[in-house]
């Protein structure tokens, strides 16, 4: 990833966050998911234990969490960077 470290940082840790969060949610929709597509080709469902599922499941949520943090943080950094402090906040030079 690119840019400074705190940003690095913060991103996998939203990244983690997401997929503590997320996945027991999206785990047993993936489950069956994978379970009824392997069905349809004819592989026996013994083939695919839950528990790789669950992790994919939660490999894949921890990547988009990453991506969108990351994503935030450019937008955020981008809107800021157009507001105008009030007249208040800045510095008059006589």
């Amino acid at each position: 990833m690119n840019g400074p470290w705190y940003q690095r940082i913060a991103a996998a840790g939203c990244g983690c966050l997401a997929a503590m969060v997320l996945t027991p949610m999206f785990a047993p929709v993936a489950t069956h998911f994978w379970f009824a597509a392997l069905n349809q080709i004819g592989v026996p469902p013994e083939e695919l234990s839950r528990d790789s599922v669950v992790s994919g499941t939660a490999f894949l949520i921890g990547l988009t969490g990453v991506d969108v943090c990351r994503w935030l943080i450019e937008r955020t950094k981008g809107a800021l960077s157009a507001v105008k402090a009030p007249h208040f906040f800045t510095r008059r030079l006589k």
